[in-house]
């Protein structure tokens, strides 16, 4: 990592050479090779950050791939102990900190103390330094019988510590916001994920697209939630005239006794993903609706121009999305007609554009500088 002094730095990125990229540290808690969702959107980030705002990040990483140094072109720093000594004296070669937040990646039960002491330590001894966070997550509820519910007070004063020493909040869900705007005394901002594999640069019709539906990754209790609405799915299928159902990652959901073809592409890389989007016109999952903001699937079926459609209804949604207007639920869907459902493709994929991933990364320069 480089230190605070002002020598000019010459960086290469994508081939080219840069002149004075700045620096900053993102802590994360996975990076690839290994599936995580949070990974994946820090990388992704930091190559938006490089190569439009001369930003360079250097990734400490506190479940570090064995032997990683570098990723995609960025060192890596590994934590070894995890302990607040170690991140701290790690943190003394930088003055900004972006921190990917998400309890249970940096800590089995959700409570990393080390973390929060170690920006503290960082702050205590560095003057001029610049702290922001993105709250991926906050804190975990369950039932008396679960570990959530009993770190749960915990997990809340972490995130309240770390809220109100930062000098830039971002988090995907305006419900979050709130909670830390009352913690915090810095700007906050709302920022909903971003697609990890890749965007529609403009929104395709449906007469472009083959008749098929894409099945992401599925979601929480996917299985469960089709066992109940099987028939519903079926009679959605009949009505759209649906030819293919693709599924991206496990095949498993219990889907097989449909009267459709079933295409199990397996787990594939980022630009296998963005083609079978492109050429599909419905996502199907299952996400709570006042969550959507979180939620990467969504999100990539936003981006591709998909009209997405949920198994599960809530009614709590937030953050600008509608049910008929940028979604559907699989109940009310089989009163849209193809060209209404084109309709709410189009504003799924509008909805996204405002905070796709050329915007999301101009915010955090504006948080950065």
């Amino acid at each position: 990592m480089v230190s605070r002094s002002s020598v000019p730095i010459i960086w290469t990125f994508d081939g080219a050479i840069v002149l004075d990229m700045k620096e900053i540290a993102q802590v994360v808690p996975y990076l690839p090779p290994k599936i995580s969702g949070v990974g994946d959107y820090a990388v992704l980030l930091a190559k938006e950050l490089a190569k439009v705002h001369g930003l360079h990040s250097t990734f400490i990483c506190a479940n570090p791939n064995e032997g990683q140094l570098n990723c995609e072109g960025f060192p890596v720093i590994p934590l070894v102990a995890c302990s607040d000594e170690e991140f701290s004296s790690i943190l003394m070669k930088t003055d900004t900190v972006l921190v990917h937040y998400v309890g249970y990646g940096f800590q089995k039960r959700g409570c990393p103390i080390w973390l929060v002491n170690g920006l503290l330590k960082w702050r205590k001894k560095c003057r001029n330094v610049n702290l922001i966070t993105m709250f991926h997550e906050l804190y975990a509820t369950g039932p008396i019988w679960s570990s959530a519910f009993w770190t749960n007070v915990i997990q809340k004063r972490i995130c309240r510590r770390i809220a109100s020493i930062c000098d830039g909040v971002i988090t995907n869900r305006a419900a979050s916001r709130f909670y830390l705007d009352r913690h915090c005394s810095c700007n906050s901002q709302v920022l909903p994920v971003f697609s990890n594999v890749g965007e529609a640069p403009l929104f395709v019709p449906f007469n472009e697209r083959n008749s098929e539906m894409v099945i992401f990754g599925g979601g929480p209790n996917f299985r469960d939630l089709a066992g109940e609405k099987f028939s519903l799915i079926q009679e959605l299928i009949d009505f759209w005239k649906i030819e293919k159902i693709v599924i991206i990652g496990n095949g498993n959901l219990g889907l097989a006794n449909l009267s459709i073809s079933i295409e199990v592409a397996g787990i594939l890389d980022s630009m296998s993903i963005h083609s079978i989007l492109s050429k599909a016109r419905f996502g199907l999952l299952t996400y709570f609706p006042g969550y959507m903001g979180k939620s990467g699937i969504f999100a990539s079926y936003c981006a591709h121009g998909l009209a997405p459609v949920l198994l599960n209804r809530d009614d709590s949604s937030e953050d600008g999305l509608s049910s008929g207007m940028n979604f559907l639920y699989i109940e009310d869907a089989i009163d849209y007609e193809i060209q209404e459902a084109e309709s709410v493709a189009e504003k799924a994929w509008s909805w996204y554009s405002m905070h796709n991933i050329s915007r999301v990364s101009e915010a955090y320069a504006e948080f950065i500088r």
